[in-house]
């Protein structure tokens, strides 16, 4: 919109009123088919854009609230490369976090404990800094500590997803 208001010297007026948008009330995405008709949309541009991981990400996004896991792991895959290059160079963008916690969500739901774990423990370094990164830390590693036999080991990685939901939990409040 900031492209469209800035042409042909268009002039913006603030008015004071409500708006009330219904256009993702579930029974209006259903019968307008919104998913289907975003994940295209989302197909296209991110062919448009080949350097760009925010389209792949939301593309990850959309295909994992309709179960496409697969197709969801190759979006968030491809969305991670296309991030890699500028990681380190620029510091994590606001974008960033949400690559991250959907690629981890996405393993996540596909089993891939460990996956998941890596990508947030390297999203950290490329500087990660969300609610739910730490919610997908605290997720991961609780459903790996879950599984050890070790009982030092278990103790330590839960008291260690803990320490993630509570950081999640001390950000209550602040904007992102």
């Amino acid at each position: 919109i900031e492209d469209w208001i800035s042409k042909n010297d268009r002039k913006i007026t603030p008015i004071k009123a409500r708006i009330v948008h219904l256009g993702y009330a579930e029974e209006i995405v259903q019968v307008r088919n919104k998913k289907d008709r975003n994940i295209d949309l989302l197909y296209r541009r991110a062919e448009l854009e080949p350097d760009n991981s925010v389209p792949v990400t939301y593309l990850a996004s959309e295909l994992l609230k309709v179960r496409r896991l697969d197709e969801a792991e190759k979006a968030a895959d491809d969305a991670w490369e296309r991030y890699r290059p500028h990681a380190l160079k620029e510091g994590a963008k606001p974008t960033f976090n949400n690559l991250a916690s959907v690629r981890a969500c996405v393993k996540l739901n596909l089993g891939k404990i460990t996956e998941a774990i890596d990508i947030i423990e390297q999203a950290l370094v490329w500087g990660a800094d969300h609610p739910n990164v730490d919610i997908m830390q605290g997720l991961a590693l609780e459903k790996y500590g879950q599984d050890l036999k070790n009982p030092q080991k278990r103790r330590a990685t839960l008291i260690d997803s803990i320490r993630a939901y509570q950081r999640c939990i001390k950000r209550y409040g602040i904007i992102y």
